[in-house]
């Protein structure tokens, strides 16, 4: 997009206009670091988890993040200028949504998609996308972060949650067609030429440069916590770090960028620290969250064998149960 053209008659504010949907730890800070390094030297604009349905992304924002603003950090002065990116997320962030509403509602609101020009402008391409993880990954890390995280406490709740999302997911492309698709967590950052290819749908340069450090944004890695900060993200992140009217909570986001090296992390095999923990054992009862999440992303070593054993374990209870009642 030629910056300095656009925002003229007839020109779309925004040359990609991406909307991300995920449920707090499914990876999608990680993702959305990405793609902002596929679009490098250009003008981006990341607003973090804003509120659902009819509500304006840029004044309900809990962060911003500019690249190429110069040293502008008002709202309406943002919302004006042409951007090769916005990117706007959607979390399961409970004062971010409606009572009683799901992550999928948000969706296709149409109480937001009848403001939604108004709010961000005309977009030349734009993009829903939802990022899931694995069932198995995706509540070890969840439950490990349960009490910190915005999101319900509610075990049960965040398992329908997860199944409404999948589910929705089987319903869509896997390889990035139409206006709207799903990413997996576990292709992106185990296998570089899905990554590559969604760079390229995106209209990206592709980067892999991101995938040194732990995101700036949800929290870090629920398991990982020290390690470096490098000279790059140093160079790359200085703006944001220093401008606190742009970006805030910027003591979180030091920590978090002094976490190990990202691709150190076995983000895929977090679950196995967690096989002791009851509760989460009892939501492997759920033959439903198994199959969605086999269907997904396959098999992972020793989960099925995993969650039969959880269930053999509440069939064995429930019979002592019933034998010291009779």
């Amino acid at each position: 997009m030629d910056t300095a053209r656009a925002g003229s008659a007839g020109t779309p504010t925004n040359f990609l206009e991406l909307r991300v949907f995920g449920l707090q730890r499914s990876g999608n800070h990680a993702i959305i670091e990405w793609i902002l390094d596929q679009h490098a030297g250009k003008r981006t604009c990341f607003l973090n988890n804003v509120a659902h349905g009819d509500q304006d992304p840029f004044t309900t924002t809990t962060q911003i993040a500019l690249e190429g603003f110069g040293s502008t950090a008002d709202v309406e002065a943002v919302r004006r200028a042409p951007k090769d990116l916005l990117i706007y997320s959607h979390e399961d962030d409970l004062s971010r949504m409606r009572q009683g509403a799901t992550l999928t509602d948000a969706i296709h609101d149409e109480d937001f998609e009848q403001q939604r020009i108004r709010y961000v402008g005309e977009s030349e391409h734009r993009l829903n996308v939802i990022v899931l993880r694995d069932a198995f990954n995706f509540f070890a890390s969840r439950l490990r972060k349960l009490d910190a995280l915005t999101g319900t406490k509610d075990v049960e709740a965040i398992k329908e949650s997860w199944k409404l999302m999948a589910q929705r997911a089987l319903r869509m492309p896997r390889d990035f067609a139409g206006e709207e698709f799903w990413i997996s967590y576990n292709a992106w950052v185990s296998d570089e030429a899905y990554r590559r290819r969604l760079s390229a749908r995106l209209f990206g340069q592709f980067s892999d440069a991101s995938l040194r450090y732990v995101p700036g944004h949800g929290g870090g890695s629920s398991f990982d916590s020290d390690g470096r900060l490098t000279l790059r993200v140093i160079r790359r992140k200085w703006r944001r770090l220093l401008d606190p009217k742009v970006y805030r909570h910027t003591g979180r986001y030091l920590r978090r960028l002094m976490a190990k090296d990202g691709r150190s992390m076995k983000v895929l095999d977090r679950w196995h620290e967690m096989r002791d923990n009851a509760v989460y054992c009892s939501l492997f009862r759920d033959h439903e969250l198994l199959k969605l999440s086999e269907r997904l992303f396959g098999t992972l070593p020793g989960a099925r064998d995993f969650a039969q054993a959880c269930r053999a374990e509440e069939e064995v209870s429930t019979a002592q149960h019933l034998a010291a009642s009779n």
